[in-house]
């Protein structure tokens, strides 16, 4: 009697089969089965993409919504790399998908997957770069400098630990994270293009804040948050910060308690939440209170909060959409309340 084969079956109940399936059970099947391969193509499993971690002990490729992952430590690490090639060309064959985060665990890893530059993916959407090393020398920062410039990262880079580039990529990629900012004067702030920035251990003045914040008023950058968090546990001076913003405290009848991001950024919200927006106590999906807020408005109309915490500063520009309803507010409310406070 023959063994059964799953893809003896009819179609419906071998679609039905395949949906209950894990991701793992589904590669195994699908080997050598063209049958297989073809129809989980029109099935769209949701996988949620993968993520690839790429360090110099550990390696792993993993789904980003199912619990699946693989670990790959062969003989060396060009045995590897040559396998994660083969491994997700042929991932992304079968589910249709592409690589959502390319992560390296030290420069050594990027050199060596930039030795190989036929086995490297040619996009991603997020780009992770971990350096926990301290002064090393050009090669070596010329190897990130060159990963970043390689790579096509749809949506965001981040810098951890002591990593830093000097491509002017990061720049303008919509979510970036600096792990180690270091010294940053006004001309390096003003670089910054991106949609959400977090700067870590970052050492930078109140005057140069202000200048910043000066700048952020007259125009119509696509900012929507930054965080700076001093490298020295140290606080910022709220009447320095803001002077000659005529800033404000904040009133209910001007905006909300919380402010949400814009619904542009709801399918990556989780990966916001992790990478440029760490470790904080609020949570992006429910908003981040910013009752002790000071407010200013652009020149543009569209209103700008900064929040003051203990070794952190945080700036939140409000939406187009937001200063629609603020007139709405202003038009409805009672006559008879009190003026906001003013600050400075």
């Amino acid at each position: 009697m023959s063994a059964f084969r799953v893809a003896d079956l009819p179609f419906i109940p071998l679609e039905n089969v395949l949906r209950q399936m894990s991701i793992g059970e589904l590669i195994n099947v699908s080997v050598d089965s063209p049958k297989l391969q073809q129809l989980k193509k029109t099935m769209k499993i949701a996988t949620g993409g993968f993520s690839v971690f790429l360090g110099a002990h550990d390696r792993m490729i993993k789904s980003d919504q199912q619990p699946w992952g693989y670990s790959f430590n062969k003989s060396t690490i060009e045995d590897d790399l040559t396998f994660f090639h083969h491994g997700l060309k042929h991932l992304e064959n079968l589910f249709k998908v592409s690589l959502n985060t390319l992560s390296f665990g030290s420069s050594y890893m990027a050199h060596k997957f930039l030795e190989q530059e036929e086995k490297m993916p040619r996009s991603c959407e997020y780009l992770i770069i971990n350096e926990f090393s301290t002064g090393l020398d050009e090669f070596w920062q010329h190897q990130k400098d060159e990963l970043v410039e390689t790579i096509s990262v749809e949506k965001g880079i981040v810098l951890s630990g002591e990593a830093w580039s000097s491509s002017d990529k990061i720049y303008n990629v919509d979510y970036l994270f600096v792990g180690h900012s270091g010294n940053m004067a006004l001309t390096d702030l003003l670089r910054f293009n991106n949609r959400i920035v977090f700067l870590d251990r970052v050492s930078i003045s109140n005057h140069t804040i202000r200048n910043f914040l000066q700048v952020l008023k007259k125009s119509n950058s696509q900012l929507e948050v930054l965080t700076i968090r001093d490298s020295w546990e140290g606080s910022w001076d709220p009447i320095v910060v803001l002077e000659g913003l005529n800033a404000q405290e904040w009133s209910p009848e001007h905006r909300p308690q919380k402010f949400s991001l814009k619904s542009s950024h709801s399918k990556s919200l989780l990966k916001i939440q992790q990478h440029f927006y760490p470790k904080q106590k609020d949570s992006l999906a429910n908003g981040i209170d910013l009752t002790e807020a000071y407010d200013f408005i652009r020149d543009d109309g569209i209103r700008v909060s900064v929040l003051f915490r203990e070794a952190k500063l945080q700036v939140f520009v409000w939406s187009q959409e937001e200063k629609k309803l603020e007139r709405k507010r202003r038009s409805s409310c009672e006559f008879s309340r009190p003026a906001a406070k003013r600050f400075c």
